[in-house]
Formats: structure tokens, sequence, C-alpha cells
């Protein structure tokens, strides 16, 4: 599957997750997402899917943003990544679950988060 299906992909899970969690407002939300990143590349590190590079890319995205809920509300967000939970618009996935549904294997959506990462850090550091 190319970068369109990968990109497609997380997008399907961004949108069609069933469990809800609570935050304060959108900002939470996004800062919860990008904590969860992180906790995420580190999963598919110890999977070899991705590199401590990859994880710094997500900690930069983290980190630019403007506001952040508590540190324990991120810490759990990262916690629950690095147990190959997938945070998405406020609701939580398995990243077996997601590959399941997307027809990838685990590795192709980590792929994905690498690129996305990747890329998004690029633009902090060259805006």
């Amino acid at each position: 599957m190319g970068r369109a299906g990968v990109t497609c992909a997380l997008l399907v899970a961004t949108c069609c997750l069933s469990t809800s969690l609570a935050a304060t407002g959108p900002i939470d939300v996004y800062a919860q997402e990008a904590a969860n990143r992180v906790g995420l590349l580190e999963h598919c590190q110890a999977l070899g899917f991705a590199r401590a590079g990859d994880v710094e890319n997500a900690r930069k995205i983290l980190m630019n943003r403007p506001a952040m809920p508590p540190d324990a509300i991120l810490r759990a967000a990262e916690g629950d990544g690095k147990k190959g939970k997938l945070l998405a618009a406020g609701q939580y996935m398995s990243l077996e679950q997601l590959a399941d549904r997307s027809h990838m294997t685990v590795g192709q959506i980590c792929d994905g988060f690498v690129e996305n990462a990747s890329v998004a850090a690029g633009m902090i550091d060259h805006p």
C-alpha cells in the first residue's frame, strides 16, 4: 500500500473510533494526540518499525503545541501509545485493530506515523 493508502487509513482511524476520551477542550485533545504519537512511535521502535530520531520528531511536534493540558494527562496518553493504543479524535483503537480494518500491517501503520512525524517536524524546522 502506498503513502496515500497509509494516509487514508490514518484518516479513517481519526474519524471512526468508538471509545470516547474526556478532555477539557480542543487544544487538550490535540496535545493528548501528539503525546500519544510519541508513545506510539516508541511502540513502533520496540517492534523495529521506527528509530530514535522518529520518536524525537514526534516529541518536537508535541513541544510545538501552544497550550498543554496537565502533565499527568500527557503522560497517560503517551503511556497508552507505548502500549500500542492509538488516540485519534479523542478516542482509542489498538494498532492491530487499525491495521486489520485498513487491510494493512502494523509495520505499514508505523511507517505512516514515521512519515507524518518526519514531515511535520520538517515544517517546524523549516517553516
